[in-house]
C-alpha cells in the first residue's frame, strides 16, 4: 500500500488531465498516447510491486545489472507530477555513475520511499520554497545516493528510532517504509542507509 500511493496518484494525475483535455476539445491523437503510455508506465511499476513483495522471502530472484541513475530516474518520473503538483522543486545530481548487479526495482522502490517521506514533510510543515535535492556520486567504489529537503530535520529524540519497525511520526502510516528500505538495502541489495541532518534538513543515504 505504501508503495502504491504514489503511482496511483499518477494515474489520478493523468485521468484528470484527459478528462481536461476532452472538456476542451483539446484531445489530439498523440497527447492521447503520450498519456497512455504514462499510465502503463505506472500500470507495470505497480505490477512489478506486487512481485517483489510477494517474493520476498523467495531465495531465487534474478538479479541484473543496472545504472543507479538509471532506476533513481525511474522513481523520480513516479513522484514527479505529485512534486509538480505541489510546487516541490526537485534536482538530480550526477557526479558519477555506477552500474551495478542487484534488483532495480527494490533499489527503485527504496529511492521512492526517501523522495515520498521528503515530499511529506515539506507538505506537512508547510515549507516556503520547498525543495528536494537527490545526488548520486562514488566513493571507495560504493554508489551514493543522497535524498536532501530543506524541511528543517529530523528531531534527535526521534532520529535514533527512524528505521525500528512500527515507528513513525505519521498519522495513518503502517510505520513500516523506512524499516522495509533498510531490510530490502541491507538484505538484498548488501548495501546499507545512513540518515543525518544537515544545515536545512534531512538527508537519507544508500551506499550500495
Amino acid at each position: 500500500a505504501h508503495q502504491w500511493r504514489q503511482p496511483l496518484a499518477h494515474l489520478s494525475f493523468i485521468n484528470m488531465d484527459l478528462q481536461m483535455a476532452s472538456e476542451d476539445n483539446d484531445l489530439n491523437k498523440k497527447y492521447l498516447i503520450e498519456k497512455l503510455d504514462e499510465s502503463n508506465n505506472q500500470i507495470d511499476f505497480m505490477s512489478q510491486t506486487i512481485d517483489n513483495f510477494k517474493n520476498f522471502y523467495h531465495p531465487r530472484k534474478k538479479k541484473e545489472f543496472f545504472y543507479i541513475s538509471n532506476a533513481t530516474q525511474n522513481a523520480i518520473d513516479i513522484i514527479k507530477p505529485s512534486l509538480d503538483y505541489s510546487s516541490i522543486k526537485l534536482q538530480f545530481k550526477i557526479e558519477e555513475d555506477k552500474k551495478i548487479r542487484a534488483y532495480e526495482n527494490e533499489y527503485q522502490q527504496v529511492i521512492l520511499n526517501f523522495l515520498t517521506n521528503a515530499k511529506d514533510v515539506l507538505l506537512e510543515r508547510k515549507i516556503e520554497n520547498p525543495q528536494i535535492e537527490v545526488v548520486l556520486e562514488v566513493k571507495n567504489n560504493k554508489s551514493i545516493l543522497s535524498v536532501s529537503d530543506n524541511a528543517g530535520g529530523i528531531k534527535a529524540d526521534v532520529i535514533e528510532k527512524i528505521f525500528e519497525p512500527y515507528f513513525t511520526t505519521k498519522d495513518k502510516s503502517s510505520g513500516i517504509g523506512l524499516y522495509m528500505s533498510k531490510t530490502i538495502v541491507q538484505s538484498h541489495l548488501k548495501g546499507n542507509i545512513v540518515v543525518k541532518n544537515k544545515a536545512l534538513g534531512a538527508c537519507f543515504s544508500v551506499e550500495v
